[in-house]
């Protein structure tokens, strides 16, 4: 006899089980937090010489990953929690956001270690410039300003549509109008150090996203 075969629907079931979504959301956490800790140690190899005066920032930046690493775990612990019920309304819209969503947790994790590794000793936690602060325009940086930042967006919006529960929302409160402001201070911190040429990497590059057309 030979195996019986699932079809698609239950394949794609069995695929995106709660056991799988589990599996899923703690290795994007552990490779998160893994990755973070291992470029904090080499980013402390050069010296911050100097930090931006906007406190409100700072708190942010460590608010906002907090709270996105806390409710994944907490998601983890239990994919159930506050469900918005679209797969329960319609099995297939469910798992299709679903699978988007594991591929854009993928995505956002390529895009996290390709923006660091572009960055090297020059990441900060906080918004401040390195003592040899030199312009980075390779990697993700050469058509975004801020490809961190939308890496973080995009897993939260990710892990939104793998678990599709209304706790997924609370860090994309606090994200977004977060990174706005953290990107503002940022972008008037290097264009103080770096003058011209960051002037110039400003007119031709998108702040989270890639311009549509060239300037």
């Amino acid at each position: 006899m030979h195996p019986a075969r699932l079809s698609g629907p239950e394949w794609v079931g069995a695929l995106l089980s709660p056991n799988a979504i589990q599996a899923v959301l703690v290795a994007a956490v552990a490779a998160l937090i893994a990755g973070r800790a291992w470029y904090q140690l080499r980013a402390r190899a050069e010296p911050i010489d100097r930090a931006s005066r906007d406190t409100v920032s700072s708190v942010i930046a460590v608010l906002s990953s907090s709270l996105f690493v806390l409710v994944v775990l907490l998601l983890a612990i239990d994919p159930g929690l506050l469900p918005i019920g679209l797969a329960s309304a319609s099995p297939l819209l469910g798992a299709a956001l679903q699978g988007a969503g594991l591929a854009g947790l993928l995505i956002a994790l390529g895009l996290f270690f390709s923006a660091h590794h572009a960055l090297g000793t020059q990441w900060t936690l906080l918004v401040a410039v390195k003592a040899q602060h030199r312009l980075v325009d390779r990697g993700p940086y050469r058509r975004i300003r801020h490809p961190l930042y939308t890496s973080f967006v995009l897993a939260e919006l990710s892990v939104l549509g793998v678990v599709q529960s209304w706790a997924a929302l609370i860090p994309l409160l606090f994200s977004i109008p977060g990174f706005l402001i953290m990107a503002r201070a940022e972008e008037r911190l290097l264009a103080d150090r770096l003058g011209p040429s960051y002037r110039e990497y400003l007119r031709r590059t998108g702040a989270f996203l890639p311009r549509l057309r060239p300037p």
